[in-house]
């Protein structure tokens, strides 16, 4: 994949090839990378990118598969006027003219067409803050990712806006106020197609406090599986920076009497068989840190409305149900409906779940994932022990 050297409205996203108007002979081969300056353009499912060699417009349009879900796409040089890809090669670079003997950059200055981008590009497109890429580290570092310029974006109001508001100010209270807790986590997720059964399970999870730049207490989990019975006894221990960064574990059940204690690295296959994200992950302060990420890659684009509603009530406690809807479907939404609950006086997400668009025209919205915490009891004071396998309470 390209990577731009100069970015003018998104980043590029992870499936995407770029092609230049050199190479569109076969417009899904790139022949030969290009350096291309990305643009977001206001049309639905459409990016654009200026080429630095050629100076064109690689027009793209792309679509989610309506049955298998899969990225599609389609490209049209523009340069100056559509024309179709051979059409383009012809009365471009015509047989007696060979545009790959050196760089066509000698004829025009680098900067002169940077500038000249990004000046086309602001009048196609609303300039829009650059958005990282989904998966990269979003689901492999710990909490401390997010910026600390929390409340200072500029551009104008977004729906957005309110959320995130309430989002930061929970990370904060997460992050002063408490120090560890334990809870029952009921979760179900959709794992290579399939929605599995709700899992409970008991945890205890201690947050990661750094003082004066040093880490002064990893980020620590317990977790004991409660049901279903194919999982109940399982025990998974996570501690940052010990045991060689792996999780110790063991099964339950009969598995558990004949299968030994095992260390395994927390996003490798055996870890994360069945789940959508490894232990890493887990705990209420990293819930906080993926929506506010989520959040602010997705106030780069319309198409967003959000929803408060009092009075919500999750295991018996009264909360604030904020839902965030994307209408219309996009490559670069990860979901289509998301429904927040804020505990009113814990002032902490006790239940997050989202789901995707309807295969069906007029059909109901798809589960992709759910957690709820209930039971919580913040600030119980955890010794290390409780993150030992050696403690006697356990069964490893």
């Amino acid at each position: 994949m390209v990577q731009a050297r100069a970015r003018i409205g998104v980043a590029l996203l992870p499936w995407e090839l770029v092609i230049c108007s050199q190479d569109v002979q076969f417009p899904l081969l790139a022949t030969r990378p290009r350096e291309v300056v990305p643009v977001t353009v206001a049309l639905p499912n459409t990016r654009m990118h200026a080429c630095f060699e050629c100076q064109g417009w690689l027009h793209e349009k792309v679509w989610r598969h309506p049955e298998n879900g899969s990225i599609k796409s389609e490209s049209t040089v523009v340069l100056g006027r559509s024309q179709s890809p051979a059409d383009l090669v012809r009365t471009q670079y015509p047989p007696d003219s060979n545009p790959r003997k050196g760089s066509s950059m000698k004829h025009v200055d680098r900067r002169k067409f940077l500038s000249v981008s990004a000046i086309i590009g602001s009048s196609l497109v609303a300039a829009s803050a650059v958005a990282d890429d989904p998966q990269n580290g979003l689901t492999t570092e710990p909490v401390y990712r997010t910026s600390k310029n929390e409340n200072t974006r500029p551009g104008p109001a977004h729906p957005l806006d309110p959320a995130l508001q309430i989002a930061y100010a929970c990370l904060k209270n997460v992050r002063e106020n408490i120090i560890d807790y334990s809870a029952i986590m009921i979760k179900r997720e959709r794992v290579g197609g399939v929605l599995g059964e709700h899992e409970f399970m008991g945890i205890k999870v201690r947050n990661r406090k750094i003082d004066n730049g040093q880490l002064k207490t990893p980020f620590s989990v317990y977790m004991a599986f409660l049901r279903p019975a194919t999982v109940k006894g399982r025990e998974v221990i996570y501690v940052e920076n010990q045991n060689d960064g792996n999780i110790v574990a063991h099964e339950g059940g009969m598995k558990g009497r004949f299968l030994p204690t095992v260390n395994l690295p927390p996003t490798g296959m055996m870890a994360m068989r069945g789940q959508r994200y490894p232990i890493t992950d887990m705990g209420i302060e990293n819930l906080v840190t993926k929506l506010i990420e989520k959040g602010e890659r997705d106030r780069a684009r319309d198409e967003c409305d959000v929803q408060f509603s009092k009075g919500a009530k999750v295991g018996g406690r009264s909360c604030t149900m904020l839902t965030v809807t994307h209408p219309v479907e996009r490559p670069y939404f990860d979901f289509h409906v998301a429904e927040i609950f804020i505990d009113d006086e814990m002032q902490v997400p006790v239940r997050y779940a989202a789901y995707v668009w309807p295969t069906t025209l007029g059909g109901e919205k798809i589960l992709l994932e759910e957690y709820t915490y209930q039971n919580i009891k913040l600030n119980v004071g955890f010794a290390d022990i409780e993150f030992d396998r050696r403690n006697p309470k356990y069964n490893f």
